[in-house]
């Protein structure tokens, strides 16, 4: 399954238009697919023992971990290249090629936690639950504002908080994430006293969980300012950012500020850097990548992710998230 794969990644990267194929960072990308399809083809086509998962599992961990920059690279890439190729067909080729990288990933780590037996065996959790994974991810991304802004506002959790239900935590985390740190920099930025603040001056970010059927929904809302018209019908496009660069001329800290959070996102770039590739996911900051993948692992096993934003006020945005059991038709990893 993970040649057939990987091929089909090499042969897309290939039909690229040839001045764009040529660029060093898309270059880097295919060969590091043509690489790893070279390695597991060498390798044995059946597994017999321990000693064969062992090594298989080895060979994917080095494999997992040299794929690593591979978001960042294909984000400069098609930043250098965007006038090459119109929007709509880097979207629809970034859109599969993430999906597809999503898949394999998700089976090298299957493979790499049968061998070391964490989790039960698997990537997928069947008593996870998201008010745990939220808090933790909350103290993450406030650690990050602590140390770009002083402070941070506080994450209230409510809803059914009970809620358990099974999912791949790991996608859940990268979600919430990037959730998370859009609505905590909109809420350290927005200067509007008359809101409901803490200690520091900013209001909460509410989380609230929501169980109902086969399917949870978890609804982030802040009072961060919302999202201003102009920004809103691009927030959702690839390399979609006006976070300064690292080699502009005139970059600060406070690169960015006024300008809508959702796509933007200066304050976290120097830590978030170190962060972003942990497991499947992390913050990305200022590479404008953040949503776009955000709503492509939610909607990964029949989820979504809408938001909704009150210009002046403050954004919900909505996850809905299916169970991964045997209910869930036409499932396809």
């Amino acid at each position: 399954e993970l040649p057939v794969r990987l091929a089909r990644l090499i042969k897309a990267t290939q039909k690229l238009p040839f001045i764009v194929g040529t660029n060093p960072y898309i270059k880097r990308v295919y060969r590091l697919y043509y690489d790893s399809f070279q390695t597991i083809t060498a390798s044995p086509e059946q597994i017999r023992d321990k000693e064969d998962l062992d090594h298989f599992a080895d060979l994917l961990q080095g494999l997992v971990s040299s794929h690593a920059d591979v978001i960042p690279m294909l984000s400069q890439g098609f930043q250098e290249c965007k006038k090459y190729m119109n929007t709509e067909d880097i979207k629809e080729f970034l859109d599969e090629m993430i999906q597809a990288r999503i898949g394999i990933r998700l089976i090298a780590e299957q493979v790499i936690s049968l061998r070391e037996q964490r989790d039960h065996g698997s990537v997928v959790h069947t008593e996870l639950r998201p008010a745990d994974l939220i808090k933790t991810c909350a103290s993450f991304v406030q650690e990050l504002c602590d140390v770009n802004y002083g402070s941070s506002p506080e994450v209230v959790i409510n809803g059914q908080t009970d809620t358990t239900f099974t999912y791949v935590p790991v996608h859940l985390e990268y979600i919430l994430c990037e959730v998370l740190k859009n609505a905590l920099r909109a809420t350290n930025d927005d200067q509007d006293i008359t809101k409901r603040a803490n200690e520091f001056g900013h209001p909460p970010v509410e989380v609230t969980i929501a169980q109902g059927g086969r399917e949870i929904t978890i609804r982030i809302r802040d009072q961060g300012g919302g999202i201003s018209r102009e920004h809103f019908d691009n927030v959702f496009d690839y390399s979609f950012t006006t976070v300064k660069h690292e080699n502009d001329a005139d970059n600060s800290m406070d690169a960015g500020a006024g300008d809508s959070p959702y796509g933007v996102d200066s304050i976290f770039k120097g830590v978030s850097r170190l962060a972003m590739q942990a497991g499947l996911g992390g913050p990305i900051a200022g590479l404008g990548f953040g949503l776009p993948l955000t709503r492509i692992y939610a909607r990964y096993f029949g989820g979504d992710m809408q938001l909704i934003s009150l210009q002046g006020y403050g954004c919900d945005v909505f996850l809905k998230l299916k169970q991964i059991d045997e209910t869930l038709e036409d499932i396809q990893i």
